[in-house]
């Protein structure tokens, strides 16, 4: 899936990705905390709130209530998203 192929850096402070084919950036480090991509998406800490985003950066949208976390449900309340 695209985005499983970034690994998750820090620069000392905060957190970004690069593409593990070819050691580029694709995500600057901005994150106080960040997780590894799965399935297209990362959750990230920024200043005390967790988002998920794309392999691109970008905040993604999430449409449903809850998603599907391996074997479990995970509801969404209120993300701001």
């Amino acid at each position: 899936m695209k985005g499983d192929s970034l690994v998750c850096f820090s620069d000392g402070n905060r957190r970004g990705y690069f593409h593990l084919r070819d050691g580029k950036v694709v995500v600057k480090p901005k994150y106080q905390h960040a997780w590894v991509f799965s399935e297209g998406l990362a959750a990230v800490d920024e200043n005390g709130r967790v988002k998920f985003i794309n392999p691109q950066g970008e905040v993604a949208t999430i449409r449903n209530e809850s998603i599907r976390c391996r074997d479990s449900w995970l509801r969404l309340r209120n993300l701001g998203m």
